[in-house]
């Protein structure tokens, strides 16, 4: 039986498999975190607008808002927040993305060769990939398809033909 086998002892070097899917992945979760960082921004700056602050600048002390003292504070501290968080997001996002679109690629490469007929494709994932009981599911589908046809391919009358071929589900 051959096999869809790209599990390899090295690491995959491609980490763009689909790079529709793992892009769309990273901007959505770059976007959740900015959305993220402006809330929480938005909402410290409303809990801060009722109360006020004594600064001393260059000498002078002066009565201000929180809100207001704050505000510079936390531009600087959300910009800071979403340019860190957007590399971290990135970064974790391709890798979380990446071990999704590599065994979807590989059912791709294995749904077309059994599309072309070739019933003898298994496949065969990482341990720690995604989606590793579906392939195992499939493996095992196929196997009793082969061994179905394998008993076909066996019988040795008209009637036996028949009564294994009821055993088919189909539409």
């Amino acid at each position: 039986m051959k096999s869809v086998n790209l599990e390899h002892p090295y690491k995959r070097r491609i980490y763009f498999i689909n790079k529709v899917f793992q892009s769309d992945f990273i901007l959505k979760f770059c976007l959740l975190a900015g959305i993220g960082s402006v809330l929480t921004m938005g909402v410290v700056y409303w809990m801060a607008m009722n109360s006020t602050t004594v600064v001393i600048e260059e000498g002078h002390v002066s009565v201000r808002t929180t809100a207001e003292y704050l505000f510079p504070l936390m531009v600087q501290t959300v910009s800071l927040e979403l340019i860190i968080g957007s590399i971290a997001t990135i970064a974790l996002t391709i890798l979380i993305s990446f071990r999704i679109a590599g065994p979807l690629y590989k059912f791709k490469i294995m749904f077309q060769s059994l599309a072309q007929g070739d019933l003898s494709v298994q496949m065969n994932l990482r341990s720690d990939d995604q989606l590793k009981d579906l392939a195992q599911t499939y493996n095992e589908a196929i196997n009793k398809l082969n061994n179905k046809i394998k008993k076909l391919k066996s019988v040795s009358s008209m009637d036996e033909l028949k009564r294994e071929l009821e055993t088919f589900k189909t539409v």
